[in-house]
Formats: structure tokens, C-alpha cells, sequence
């Protein structure tokens, strides 16, 4: 069990690193800048797009 409770802890604090670094980044400079951000559609399309070259 201890490993698996470890285990849980380094993988917490991995996301932890991962939101406090990227996402609240993110979130901040598209609250300052709206227009920065990128529709769903754009999304799927680019997907769709690379789906066809493969």
C-alpha cells in the first residue's frame, strides 16, 4: 500500500506543477486577452486536418 500511497503523491504533484505553471498561465493571459483564445471548431478542424495526413 505504501507504494501505491507514494506513488498517488508524485503523480498529485505533478498535476499540482502542471496547473500552477501552465494552466494558471494560460488562464491569466486569455483573461487579459480574449481574443487569444482558440475555438472549438479551429480545434477540430486542425485535427481533422492532421488526421488526413496520416
Amino acid at each position: 500500500m505504501e507504494n501505491k500511497n507514494e506513488s498517488k503523491s508524485v503523480q498529485d504533484q505533478i498535476v499540482e506543477n502542471w496547473l500552477h505553471h501552465q494552466v494558471t498561465k494560460a488562464f491569466d493571459l486569455l483573461k487579459t486577452d480574449p481574443a487569444r483564445a482558440i475555438t472549438v471548431e479551429s480545434i477540430r478542424t486542425r485535427l481533422a486536418c492532421e488526421h488526413l495526413k496520416n
